[in-house]
């Protein structure tokens, strides 16, 4: 569980310098270059690295939604979930 939590933070950690550095962040440049650090620091594929985040990334929605309902989401969390998937995707055509 630490090397999972140690991984996912790792990733995201990575993340956020890069869209610091490139004022956004861009999937296509930013997931290369994360899942093959990622696979360089444990010891893994790219491949794997990708697959354990999503795996984490999964059990981490699943444990934040459960039994939640679209009714129970305020319009504020609602919006902010909306401009992460969408608008911080410098890649989108909605991106700002």
């Amino acid at each position: 569980m630490a090397e999972e939590v140690e991984f996912y933070m790792f990733c995201q950690r990575r993340w956020e310098s890069l869209k610091q550095k490139d004022a956004g962040y861009y999937p296509s440049r930013h997931d290369k270059v994360v899942f093959r650090e990622a696979a360089e620091r444990f010891g893994i594929s790219e491949e794997e690295a990708l697959e354990q985040f999503n795996w984490i990334d999964k059990k981490l929605v699943e444990h934040k939604t459960k039994n939640m309902t679209p009714e129970e989401l305020t319009p504020e969390e609602l919006k902010q979930a909306l401009i992460k998937i969408v608008l911080e995707n410098k890649e989108s055509p909605y991106s700002k």
